[in-house]
């Protein structure tokens, strides 16, 4: 059963409530097919699927799945990404984080969110568990091209205890049930075959490769890239 808002409360902090675009045609879909309970259905006449009107319900969305929860940052998260990401093994495996992270870069990087989200370019989530709190992020950003890619990291405590397949798992299904994203790109280095696993687990499958710029190492680097259309996804399942 999925966990309700409570079950992740902590040190006196509210939890955020669950929203679905409650007029969208894969919602229901979408909440069976990720096991994803929702509470507090925004109205009919207050939404709408602009860029504009889903960024301002993603301001206080929040997705859980069995395990962990998505939700959007604040700035009281900074000092914990802070933490997670000026460790050199996870920095090591993303092509846009410097290494090492400048100091104040997490609440720089936090405090720009919604403003991406009501342009519509970038949908970043906190990954929480019950037990650990925030262990990482993970989000979707528009390319040059005009697809959406998914991106995500994860703490090096936290890794290979399935967080990242769940929390890719539950942001695919917004994507394409309630964003309405006809196609997901993703990639990863060729030095880290794990998040292809990760990726191939939830329908992901190789398109190709290219060369992307990794900042902590200050190089370029072989990349995998694959693709997931909403079609395939809709087949699969």
């Amino acid at each position: 059963m999925a966990n309700r808002p409570e079950d992740f409360e902590r040190d006196g902090s509210p939890s955020l409530s669950f929203f679905v675009l409650s007029r969208h045609e894969h919602s229901k879909c979408f909440q069976e097919k990720c096991q994803i309970n929702f509470w507090g259905f925004p109205s009919e006449n207050t939404t709408n699927k602009s860029p504009g009107g889903i960024a301002m319900i993603a301001e206080t969305l929040s997705l859980a799945g069995e395990n962990i929860r998505l939700r959007p940052f604040t700035l009281e998260d900074a000092p914990r990404v802070q933490e997670l990401i000026s460790n050199w093994n996870v920095a090591s495996m993303v092509a846009r984080i410097p290494h090492p992270y400048p100091e104040g870069g997490a609440e720089e990087w936090i405090a720009g969110h919604n403003e991406r989200r009501a342009a519509g370019d970038s949908w970043p989530f906190a990954i929480e568990t019950k037990k650990a709190g925030l262990v990482g992020t993970i989000g979707l950003g528009t390319t040059e091209s005009g697809s959406m890619e998914i991106g995500y990291w994860i703490g090096e405590p936290y890794w290979g205890k399935g967080i990242a397949s769940e929390a890719a798992r539950v942001l695919v299904e917004f994507a394409f049930d309630i964003l309405g994203v006809e196609r997901l790109t993703a990639g990863h280095f060729g030095s880290n075959p794990a998040s292809g696993r990760v990726l191939k687990k939830i329908g992901f499958e190789e398109v190709g490769n290219d060369k992307r710029f990794c900042l902590a190492r200050d190089e370029e680097l072989d990349c995998i890239v694959l693709e997931l259309t909403a079609q395939q996804h809709r087949e699969s399942t």
